[in-house]
């Protein structure tokens, strides 16, 4: 959609900003084949002569009142939030090894749509139902990130360890939910 290329358009914008104004040696890309899922935005940079990435998948919604659940995030189905695609994006960028000279700073899925904190009964890995809640493998960031933070517009959650015992598969801290309200 055109406001979804808008968003995406923004991301880029920002991350070119913040790398110029902070004096980053950098190169940005988009539509990268090889950061799979996360090819909306891929940030290389170096910092005390060493190379960082940074990706990131842009999801924009212009019904933002129609949030996102444990439900979304949890689904085996290839949606825009089923967070079990994204980590074996992730898995297949580490195994292909493109991005080995360097540290993957964080994979980012970047959305202008809140989370909803409700709970959910779902069927872990041995098909035995437990109640499953947003706050039982997503943890709030609050360090400062030089290029996403926008004050008082977004927050950013890291999955935690206990990530998804439902899938039974664990996350690496550096997967990234960023949700970023309004940009410029």
């Amino acid at each position: 959609s055109v406001n979804g290329f808008v968003y995406q358009l923004k991301l880029l914008m920002l991350f070119v900003l913040r790398g110029v104004l902070l004096d980053y040696e950098f190169s940005i890309g988009k539509e990268i084949k090889q950061a799979k899922k996360f090819d909306d935005l891929v940030f290389i940079y170096k910092r005390n002569g060493q190379k960082f990435y940074r990706f990131l998948q842009s999801k924009h919604r212009r019904n933002e009142s129609k949030k996102i659940n444990v439900d979304h995030l949890l689904t085996d189905q290839d949606t825009d939030f089923g967070i079990v695609k994204y980590f074996f994006s992730y898995i297949d960028i580490r195994k292909e090894g493109h991005y080995d000279d360097g540290i993957i700073q964080d994979v980012i899925l970047c959305t202008n749509v809140d989370l909803e904190y409700r709970s959910v009964v779902a069927k872990n890995k041995l098909n035995s139902s437990e109640r499953v809640r947003l706050e039982d493998f997503l943890e709030k960031i609050d360090d400062v990130d030089d290029m996403l933070d926008i004050p008082t517009k977004g927050m950013r959650y890291r999955f935690n360890d206990k990530m998804i015992s439902v899938h039974g598969f664990r996350v690496n801290s550096r997967m990234h939910f960023s949700r970023i309200q309004r940009l410029l």
